[in-house]
């Protein structure tokens, strides 16, 4: 089913509910579990789910995105036929708060839609962190009969994204935004007939500054559309808030295993870096530490990035810290997400809420 499938990741968007964690990169390349960026799960995914032709449309800063994934060589991506395909995204995207597949986007690649020979089109952001075999999506709409089929899961309560309103039969009813009510939270996947979507980038060119979940939800009689349940663990991240709640949950067992621990694994750029030190005196519990680092102070509950260093009698509690910080002698850090590379200083005190942690920014000095 993979060699029928074409896959496309939308990377030209944004988040301001991300803060300052999107100052310098993009959505999809947000650092995540001591060694990932957000984009190794719908390419991994991909692959794994033995789609080989992956296009990636990229914002127009597109320098954090082509140093993690380059060529696609740590996903097999980097190959004679088919393999990964950087797509330019247009300036719009990064301006139209939500939208995540955008129409303007795909009319501007339409070559690689065009050129393919694949049946459908997998699209996918890079907000959704899982570990999905797609064939099993796929081949649920290829019995559907539908031309387009959207992923859901049910997790009731978030007001700023999309949620499915299903018939009993299984097919799409309304797409709604704010309904407290709703359950079926759309998590940025569908799958739709190649054919289908030459049509579509045909009929609404005159407005391609439209997301397509945007045209499908204004014109639902005009499409039928099939969704299709996702039971596994996900976490989708739109807010810090988000960002340090997912990143937490994979000090549970369960996640872990959900995530990493499945016959398909999770992709990334490899880093080579000497095991991690624990000097004497340091104390360690419930957290995820990267190799390379040094620890001599005190972890708790905490996921810690690769080549970080965490000195004597300091405290690091409930917290994120990213690639090479340096929190020094005595330091206090809680409910805080630390970005790359920022120093704090001797006896310095950074404490935020559990749902309102504090960010500092990559490379700042404390």
């Amino acid at each position: 089913m993979g060699t029928s499938t074409l896959g496309i990741i939308t990377a030209n968007y944004t988040r301001k509910d991300l803060g300052s964690l999107v100052d310098s990169r993009t959505v999809a390349t947000i650092p995540f579990g001591g060694r990932y960026r957000l984009i190794d799960f719908p390419l991994s995914n991909y692959v794994n789910s033995g789609i080989t032709t992956v296009g990636l449309i990229t914002p127009y800063y597109y320098r954090s995105i082509m140093d993690h994934v380059g060529a696609g060589k740590p996903w097999e991506l980097a190959r004679k036929i088919g393999g990964l395909f950087v797509l330019p995204g247009t300036v719009f995207g990064e301006r139209e708060e939500g939208a995540r597949f955008l129409l303007r986007d795909l009319i501007i690649n339409r070559k690689i839609i065009d050129r393919s020979h694949a049946k459908y089109v997998l699209l996918c952001d890079t907000s959704t962190v899982m570990n999905c075999d797609f064939r099993e999506f796929i081949n649920a709409h290829a019995e559907s009969g539908c031309p387009i089929s959207l992923m859901y899961k049910n997790e009731p309560g978030r007001t700023n994204r999309s949620y499915l309103k299903i018939k009993k039969n299984g097919q799409l009813d309304e797409i709604v935004t704010g309904d407290p009510k709703a359950k079926n939270l759309f998590m940025g996947c569908f799958v739709i007939d190649r054919e289908m979507l030459i049509r579509i980038m045909d009929w609404y060119r005159a407005i391609d500054n439209n997301d397509i979940i945007h045209i499908l939800s204004q014109n639902l009689s005009k499409f039928k559309i099939n969704t299709y349940e996702y039971k596994s663990y996900a976490a989708i991240i739109d807010s810090v808030s988000d960002y340090k709640k997912a990143s937490q949950e994979l000090l549970l067992k369960e996640v872990r295993q959900e995530l990493f621990e499945k016959d398909a694994q999770i992709y990334t750029k490899t880093q080579d870096e000497a095991p991690t030190i624990y000097r004497p005196g340091s104390n360690v519990k419930k957290s995820l530490v990267a190799a390379g680092c040094v620890i001599e102070g005190t972890v708790e509950n905490s996921i810690i990035f690769r080549s970080t260093h965490i000195k004597k009698g300091a405290i690091v509690k409930n917290s994120i810290v990213m690639q090479k910080a340096t929190i020094e002698t005595n330091a206090v850090v809680i409910n805080a997400i630390l970005d790359k590379f920022v120093h704090v200083g001797r006896k310095a005190h950074i404490e935020g809420g559990d749902d309102r942690p504090v960010v500092i920014g990559k490379d700042e000095i404390i």
